[in-house]
């Protein structure tokens, strides 16, 4: 099965290689300006735009991944070579035009169906995430097949259509989106420093600027052509006219004015109890990961930046939003935004990729029936093992004799776990080999 994604290369579009290659796929990219590094990136072959007439009739599926002023240009010059029983979907946020476009360029027989991943290229993977999907008059079994793999891979499928989608999207997308950057053009029109209202936030405040810095940190172009939703005029409109007349009764000093309009709104917004507790899950979130933080001082932590970077040492303090780390002789000062400090189980994984290894050759005769296996299982749960193998096995007079070649991670006491490999296979038994 072969897939091409139609703007590949950009970040949305490269997201979805390794999901379409978990599921025997094989994966083609194309995209602007000859990005063909990206591809040999992604281990993918990149399609240039003049081999589209051939390469589309080998497709059984395209993915357009491009922004919604160029998508119908593109749909133009893609669809009409794909071959009849090959199936054509979207992941743009607007639904309604994407859709009328890819059903007028569509050659017969050619499945199309509307998608909109409602989550960015930041997230790992598909699980708790949504997905819309849109049937269209030519959508078939593709649309299916869409849906289980999507599901498979633990997302939420929502199905709707391409009109009910855009103006659920006018408020999910267009009033959410307008209102942070409001309120990020508001800030820098006041000249008023984020950083230093850091000293003294609310937790509400915390997650409200981060929401705002979150959308401002992003493409704006994305942006702007999310408000072109036509469905968001009329959201925009009310959105205004509902803060003027907010503002309006707070300057009449209109307590009792302001007072219904809060109730009445909690009113329509329905269970704000729910919502209440949902964000209290939120903020409780921001203070465990300090709680977890202020737990590990004085202890050896290994913590992971947001450039990729690794950092092990000591944690000698925290202060405020800063995390100072030891390292050997270095001392290091970490935004605590920027780094995450690994759990437990990455720790382990870290430590296998990178501590150089111990090798010990351990001797034993075994009892009769004994399994190499077995035995080589129970040495590889040592902690701070890496790696077990066999290298020689052989029948002796007083029995079998097995040689295991055992890697003990070099950043702890190495004699210590060989000590403990002793212990153990002497409880199962098993002699040491010259004693």
């Amino acid at each position: 099965m072969r897939l091409l994604i139609v703007g590949g290369t950009g970040k949305f579009g490269r997201w979805f290689v390794p999901l379409f290659r978990r599921h025997g796929w094989e994966v083609m990219v194309s995209g602007r300006g000859e990005r063909r590094e990206v591809a040999d990136s992604l281990g993918c072959r990149y399609v240039p735009a003049d081999e589209y007439p051939k390469t589309l009739k080998e497709c059984d599926m395209v993915m357009i991944s491009v922004p919604i002023d160029v998508f119908e240009d593109v749909v133009r010059k893609v669809a009409p070579h794909m071959r009849k029983g090959s199936i054509l979907f979207d992941v743009t946020s607007v639904k309604k035009g994407p859709i009328e476009a890819m059903l007028k360029y569509a050659p017969e027989g050619v499945e199309v169906v509307g998608t909109h991943p409602m989550f960015g290229p930041t997230v790992p993977n598909l699980k708790g995430q949504t997905v819309i999907m849109v049937r269209t008059p030519k959508s078939g079994k593709g649309f299916d097949m869409l849906k289980s793999l999507f599901e498979s891979e633990g997302a939420h499928v929502e199905v709707m259509g391409a009109e009910e989608h855009d103006r659920v999207m006018a408020v999910v997308q267009g009033l959410t989106h307008f209102a942070y950057l409001s309120i990020g053009a508001t800030l820098k029109k006041l000249g008023f420093d984020v950083a230093k209202s850091r000293k003294c936030m609310s937790p509400v405040y915390e997650v409200m600027i981060d929401f705002v810095g979150r959308i401002l940190a992003q493409n704006p172009y994305l942006y702007a052509l999310i408000q072109t939703n036509p469905e968001t005029i009329e959201v925009r409109k009310a959105f205004l006219e509902e803060a003027r007349r907010l503002s309006e009764l707070i300057e009449r000093n209109d307590i009792e004015g302001f007072v219904k309009t809060m109730k009445e709104s909690a009113s329509h917004f329905g269970n704000t109890e729910a919502a209440l507790r949902r964000s209290d899950k939120i903020i409780r979130r921001t203070i465990d990961e300090l709680e977890n933080v202020m737990s590990s001082i004085g202890k050896e932590v290994i913590v992971q930046h947001v450039k990729g970077t690794y950092h092990r040492g000591i944690l000698v303090d925290v202060k405020g939003r800063e995390l100072i780390i030891k390292e050997g002789k270095r001392t290091g000062v970490f935004k605590l935004e920027n780094i995450r400090i690994l759990e437990p189980h990455e720790v382990m994984e870290w430590r296998m990729k990178n501590v150089p290894r111990a090798r010990r050759d351990f001797s034993f005769f075994v009892p009769e029936g004994a399994s190499e296996d077995v035995l080589r299982w129970v040495i590889s749960n040592v902690e701070n093992v890496a790696d077990v193998s066999i290298i020689d096995v052989y029948n002796h007079r007083k029995g079998r004799s097995i040689t295991f070649r055992v890697e003990i991670l070099s950043d702890v006491d190495v004699k210590s776990i060989e000590h403990e490999i002793i212990r153990i296979l002497k409880g199962l038994g098993c002699s040491i080999r010259g004693e």
